[in-house]
């Protein structure tokens, strides 16, 4: 099969949204979704739109937003959140924040394949000033993809693609379930962080780590040669996504200062504000791993704490918010302080005890581990069809 080098605006109607609406008072529980910068995650998690935010169309009106249809593909062009390569497509009509853009495309069957050319061709190469990141629509529109001049072979290309991403996705929710199990076995062994119910004593944070470090400044490649190196997007549900890493130059001056050990903590303190705090616990896998930018290394003192424990601790919601709480707002993003994060008051259970679950986690974890092994391949698989789909291969 063919493919031509076309620009995006011959599949579709370049767009942005609008401003967000600052007055609380402007959502309510009914009308229609409005979709945040921050909300794309969430809703490529599985999230359902009617659970963002909603607002009446006369509301929407005195604000002079624009209800966007369903089948309209966003991202986002502004702020740390167009870094992200994230690609949604509205499931029902919604109205959009302006830091989104939205691709109305032209033929509704081409809605599906508008997405996994965006994912296969990134928008993010369109930004041209890292520190503060953004995307003009005209350069959107300009930009070239490969696809059918048929949009009938357009739809049976996407029809492919979405299958295999449908198998991914079943398998992120199993993963998902085991993570809720092992947080309900923390919960019921320890109770509410929020509330202490069984009278743990009381530290902070910085009581029980060996100490906090940023990562290593250096440019990063995605040509899979030299040394893999981490980055925001490959911390993901607590754990190192493998297929998400970056690479730099082998030096092995670094490793002192910036190889990872088994047990580190990442931790993300500069990003939206609904991304900060998250967490991934580093276990040995890759072997070599590098710590990169913008993620904080958090090394546990094993003689108190236990890493699994930690990281289970970092992850429950009283925690986030107070990390969210504490973030100093910028222009594109949110950043958190070193001091804030030590400061953290923690319950502190006996070792015996932390060891206790994570034995009982361990357990769980051999599960995860089927699973994720499982969602390697699929991913392996996903990324061959679609380099073989924009070869014109299928």
């Amino acid at each position: 099969m063919k493919l031509v080098s076309m620009p995006i605006s011959q599949l579709a109607t370049v767009q942005s949204g609008g401003g967000a609406p600052q007055d609380a008072a402007a959502f309510t529980r009914t009308g229609f979704p409005f979709v945040r910068a921050g909300s794309l995650s969430k809703l490529l998690d599985g999230a359902q739109e009617d659970s963002l935010e909603l607002i009446e169309p006369e509301v929407a009106a005195k604000y002079g937003l624009k209800l966007f249809p369903a089948g309209t593909v966003l991202f986002a062009k502004s702020g740390m959140s167009a870094t992200k390569g994230y690609v949604y497509r509205l499931r029902k009509p919604a109205y959009v924040v302006n830091h989104l853009a939205a691709l109305n495309p032209h033929e509704a069957t081409d809605s599906a394949f508008l997405v996994h050319a965006l994912q296969r061709f990134s928008p993010t190469v369109l930004i041209k000033d890292p520190a503060y990141p953004s995307i003009r629509l005209s350069d959107i529109e300009s930009m070239r993809i490969q696809a059918p001049t048929s949009p009938r072979d357009r739809e049976r290309i996407a029809a492919i693609l979405d299958k295999a991403d449908e198998l991914r996705a079943k398998r992120r929710a199993a993963l998902k379930k085991l993570d809720d199990l092992t947080q309900s076995i923390f919960l019921d062994m320890f109770g509410d962080p929020a509330t202490n119910p069984k009278g743990w004593p009381i530290t902070s944070l910085g009581d029980v780590i060996l100490g906090i470090r940023n990562g290593l400044n250096r440019e990063q490649r995605a040509d899979g040669v030299g040394w893999p190196i981490i980055r925001i997007e490959t911390i993901s549900d607590g754990t190192i996504n493998r297929t998400r890493v970056r690479w730099v130059d082998p030096d092995p001056a670094l490793l002192a200062e910036f190889r990872l050990e088994v047990g580190d903590i990442l931790f993300s303190h500069i990003n939206s504000i609904s991304h900060i705090g998250k967490t991934a616990l580093y276990t040995g896998v890759p072997e070599l791993l590098i710590h990169g930018i913008n993620l904080l290394r958090v090394r546990p003192n094993r003689e108190v704490v236990e890493p699994v424990w930690l990281l289970h601790l970092l992850k429950h919601d009283v925690v986030r918010t107070y990390f969210r709480t504490r973030c100093k707002p910028a222009v594109n993003q949110a950043s958190l302080n070193q001091s804030d994060i030590k400061c953290l008051q923690i319950f502190l259970p006996p070792l015996s005890l932390q060891r206790k679950f994570v034995r009982t986690h361990q357990a769980v974890d051999a599960l995860c581990e089927v699973q994720r092994a499982g969602l390697f391949a699929m991913e392996q698989c996903f990324a061959s069809l679609q380099h073989r789909a924009f070869r014109g291969e299928l």
